[in-house]
């Protein structure tokens, strides 16, 4: 029986379904989990004195809230590139923000992983699972891309979603499988890393977090009334896509910050 371990990472929490085709949907694992940007947030926010960062690209919101607030408290920030690119997608951005490129500062310092794929094996073998056993691994997270100097993330993340949906593909083709992630999305191929180097999954595919609610809502609609425009909303804390779609056809698309729809 197939089984599939997911993931939703989002600004706050990690949502994580580990499906058996075998059981009661109901009686499928499930965990909600702190992320690691908010982990990492929280800490920051009680420390004083300079820090490093080295490992992973991981996702900003919380995180990059607290170093930010840290430098203006006076303190040195310093981080690996890959780290960086946690706060912007961007180097020189991130150096105009006052963090240092480089190696490791005396003081405090973390090493980035947002999927620990070691922990979730712990808590999966204290109920008789393992992730040794999954088919596949679905990860879903957000990922602007990133853009050139100067052009803003959200700006970058439109002409994505315009040179995808203008040659006529779908949601379906936002899903990167196997590590076929283009070079522009730093955040996925650094998640796809940190899956790697746990153990080789035969499959793994990465998506955006909300074309990948969208694609799941589709999967309700009545077959009956699958070729009929149909509007899709997903609200997240801190977007919100809306879609409508015909058939598999994009028709129209709006996101914006959820906190700014009034």
């Amino acid at each position: 029986m197939p089984k599939i371990f997911a993931m939703d990472i989002g600004a706050g929490t990690a949502d994580i379904l580990y499906y058996d085709s075998g059981k009661v949907f109901e009686n499928n694992l499930k965990m909600v989990v702190p992320t690691e940007a908010s982990v990492l947030g929280k800490k920051i926010k009680e420390l004083e004195g300079d820090i490093s960062f080295s490992g992973r690209t991981i996702g900003g919101g919380p995180f990059a809230s607290a170093v930010m607030k840290h430098l203006k408290k006076g303190y040195r920030v310093r981080m690996t590139k890959a780290a960086g690119y946690s706060i912007k997608n961007n180097i020189k951005e991130v150096m105009e923000k006052g963090i240092e490129i480089g190696g490791r500062l005396k003081g405090r310092h973390f090493v980035l992983e947002e999927i620990n794929l070691r922990f979730y094996e712990k808590m999966l073998q204290r109920y008789d699972e393992t992730l040794k056993n999954a088919d596949a691994l679905c990860v879903a997270l957000q990922d602007h891309g990133a853009a050139p100097y100067g052009v803003s993330d959200r700006a970058f993340r439109f002409d994505n979603y315009i040179e995808a949906f203008s040659a006529g593909r779908t949601l379906g083709h936002l899903a990167y499988i196997n590590g076929e992630i283009p070079r522009k999305f730093l955040r996925m191929r650094s998640a796809y890393g940190s899956i790697k180097s746990f153990t080789p999954f035969k499959n793994i595919l990465i998506m955006d977090t909300a074309p990948a609610a969208i694609l799941g809502a589709m999967a309700d609609l009545p077959k009956e009334d699958r070729g009929k425009p149909a509007l899709y909303m997903n609200f997240g804390n801190i977007h919100t896509l809306i879609v409508c779609i015909r058939g598999e056809e994009i028709l129209s698309i709006f996101e914006h910050h959820t906190h700014m729809i009034k």
